[in-house]
């Protein structure tokens, strides 16, 4: 599609769903009439700007002030967040959204990064080994375009890897953190892979040293999603990988320092307004995600404007005793290069100390050890105890994802603002 014809697209959708929200659901109806904000009135995207952002603290208040009237409990899907930042959050979708989002998203993300209708895709997930059999030979009879079979996120990597093999799939779906482990026991049981294509990612900061180890081990081309499951799908990479193509037809995305737009290039707070969703749209939603917007067009000729998410979410910061907040961003940028360096997490138990867990290739040692503690120094500058464990693995969160930094102490810690 045109720029221009884009453009006009995403004012008609993000019009509509202003004037839906305000007519439907309480809290827009309230909050649009205390500014003085009249939908009907709203003549250009900029005057987004003019609306209140929102937070998932501000849903968890009260959910049920932000679902349309028009929509009744049981006519609806629902998702839910998975509660590593703190207590789960319930949205609500509409039937047509749901389909759009849930599926139709991902197979255009997918099918753009080059899957052809047919082939093979392992999906692994976090449901139970026996949900995840009736749901794979429900998707291998029932749908003739896409053959996906499912496996547990949660099985032992040594014991995956037959079933894998043999299902031979030319496409994977997965975090990366766990795809890392799959390839570290195939390097480990010197098994060759043949099949696969492409790997799609999702759901966790894809480190740049993990995406050349996963590229290299599985022999296929890495492609990284970014989304929410409040949102679904956000962006994804094309196969230039020059930053990530925004689903503007689905989304309005902002990148914001307070309540200020960035200038391009600068990080900021990424706030997202869902275009689709008519049973619980979320309008300005501050995702507590950190990124920043790419120049564009993209090199591909797709019109789809380019961000880039950044690591780890804005509340996993690493704070000093002099009570300074330390983006993840500062120390991936800082460690990412190091030589033999796989996989990295830094872990805060008290704000005068950092261990860094570091997975290293066999052939780098204690040097590039210290060079590590050196580079983690320098970005916190003030003295605090650095230790860097070398390990073999480093273990998951319950609901199986990776976090770049576990930060114990933002709760007990108040910091300027």
């Amino acid at each position: 599609m045109a720029r221009a014809d884009l453009e006009r697209l995403r004012f008609k959708l993000l019009r509509s769903q202003l004037i839906d929200a305000y007519e439907n659901i309480l809290f827009y109806h309230k909050a649009f009439k205390l500014r003085g904000l009249v939908p009907q009135n709203f003549s250009s995207i900029k005057e987004i700007r003019d609306y209140p952002v929102i937070t998932k603290a501000d849903i968890q208040k009260d959910d049920s002030i932000f679902l349309s009237k028009k929509f009744k409990p049981g006519k609806v899907k629902q998702s839910h967040s998975s509660g590593s930042t703190g207590r789960p959050l319930w949205v609500s979708f509409d039937p047509d959204t749901w389909i759009r989002k849930k599926y139709l998203s991902k197979l255009r993300s997918r099918t753009e990064c080059g899957m052809k209708l047919g082939e093979r895709v392992a999906i692994y997930d976090t449901d139970s080994a026996e949900a995840l059999m009736r749901r794979s030979q429900m998707k291998l009879f029932s749908n003739p375009l896409i053959k996906a079979k499912y496996f547990s996120i949660f099985a032992d990597p040594n014991d995956g890897i037959t079933e894998l093999l043999k299902w031979a799939p030319q496409n994977i779906d997965s975090l990366p953190s766990h795809l890392f482990q799959i390839a570290l026991a195939m390097e480990q049981n010197a098994v060759e892979p043949s099949a696969f294509k492409r790997i799609f990612t999702s759901s966790e900061y894809l480190e740049p040293n993990m995406r050349r180890y996963i590229k290299d081990r599985y022999a296929a081309d890495v492609f990284d999603i970014y989304g929410c499951t409040e949102i679904k799908e956000i962006a994804w990479e094309c196969e230039r990988h020059n930053g990530y193509h925004i689903n503007e037809d689905e989304v309005l995305v902002e990148i914001l320092n307070g309540n200020k737009p960035v200038d391009w290039d600068e990080v900021g707070d990424i706030v997202i307004t869902d275009l689709r969703n008519k049973a619980m749209p979320l309008i300005r939603y501050r995702i507590g995600d950190r990124g920043l917007f790419r120049p564009g067009p993209c090199s591909c000729g797709r019109t789809f404007a380019l961000m880039a998410p950044l690591a780890g979410r804005s509340s996993d910061f690493i704070i000093t005793p002099n009570g300074h907040r330390l983006s993840p961003y500062l120390f991936t940028t800082a460690i990412e290069k190091i030589n033999g360096l796989l996989q990295y997490q830094l872990v805060q138990e008290d704000v005068q100390s950092i261990i860094v867990k570091a997975i290293m290739a066999e052939q780098n040692g204690a040097l590039e050890l210290k060079n590590i503690k050196e580079r983690i120094q320098a970005v916190v500058v003030e003295p605090m105890d650095i230790k860097v464990e070398a390990c073999e693995k480093i273990d998951n969160e319950e609901n199986g994802k990776f976090k770049v930094v576990k930060n114990r102490v933002k709760e007990l810690v108040k910091t300027p603002q």
